[in-house]
């Protein structure tokens, strides 16, 4: 990809850029070469899954010191994060001679070279933001400003451990926020979100009922939950919700996944209620599914396991 003869080397009017890598990437002589990413001045859009070798931690922070002011959709996905860190301190621990002690967030140390208590927007521009398996232990607040929170428009969160500190970061009934879609998910069975420190729900509905706007929200959590205040909170984006989507996963007594079917009883109101609803999606038995009067003008989706 930036050998001698890789054509991206010449070009310089790239402004979307998409990567999918795997941990093979840098193990022999062929796959071994830094890609510099500042290199592409025009980028407005990058996209890397499987981001895990140090060089590249390195070169997605180079590009977003050099290109970040322009910089409008950014998607990285460390599939992860335990391993992620492990292999970029194996990294670092290679390159660094003298004693130096490991930071103790290296994503947004690497990225953003963030410091405790700094407030520094490095993507004044950025609109569309997701993230995977990316921790924000001990720097919620500092990565709020960093990656631009409360100007996105789309916000995804996938087993992002200490993402409920990040939901608290940004929460404020006086800062105006301006998304239209929200996607958050935590999985019970992912090992970065076992032990979780604080409640989901409480943090979550304070979150949803901070704002309005919402057209499109995306939910899996852990169960069980108190869906009575989340739904609750969903209902201040009433006017403009389009599609809803939630899943509140825990393990049934017949071996599988289902939903708590108590979820979509307290949601029955905003249903009925919500007239913009073009979509809904859950995943449980078909004998709950009883909607009277349900006015939906678009498709039901349900996942039937």
């Amino acid at each position: 990809m930036w050998g001698p003869s890789s054509l991206l080397k010449t070009q310089t009017r790239i402004n979307t850029l998409s990567l999918i890598t795997d941990r093979t990437c840098g193990t022999n002589i062929e796959t071994q070469y830094f890609v510099d990413l500042a290199h592409f001045t025009k980028l407005q859009s990058l996209t890397w899954r499987g981001l895990s070798r140090f060089d590249d931690f390195e070169s997605v922070g180079k590009c977003i010191t050099t290109n970040g002011r322009q910089i409008t959709s950014l998607t990285l996905d460390l599939i992860d994060w335990t391993t992620a860190e492990e292999i970029w301190a194996d990294g670092f621990s290679q390159r660094i001679t003298q004693h130096t002690r490991l930071p103790d967030n290296f994503f947004a140390s690497t990225l953003f070279g963030i410091k405790a208590g700094e407030k520094v927007e490095h993507l004044p521009s950025l609109e569309h933001l997701s993230l995977s398996e990316v921790s924000f232990q001990s720097v919620g607040m500092e990565m709020a400003h960093a990656l631009n929170m409360t100007r996105l428009r789309t916000l995804k969160l996938w087993n992002c451990p200490h993402s409920l500190d990040l939901l608290m970061a940004i929460t404020d009934p006086y800062e105006t926020m301006n998304l239209r879609s929200f996607e958050f998910v935590i999985d019970p069975e992912t090992s970065a979100n076992q032990g979780l420190h604080s409640e989901p729900d409480p943090t979550l509905a304070l979150f949803l009922g901070a704002f309005q706007g919402l057209e499109d929200i995306y939910l899996m959590l852990p169960g069980p939950l108190k869906w009575d205040i989340i739904m609750q909170a969903i209902r201040h984006h009433e006017p403009t919700l389009r599609r809803l989507v939630a899943h509140d996963r825990f393990e049934s007594a017949y071996g599988g996944s289902l939903d708590n079917n108590g979820m979509w009883h307290n949601g029955m109101e905003i249903l009925h209620q919500c007239r913009t609803l073009r979509g809904i999606g859950t995943c449980m038995s078909p004998s709950v599914l009883v909607w009277p009067c349900l006015s939906i003008t678009g498709a039901v989706f349900i996942d039937v396991e």
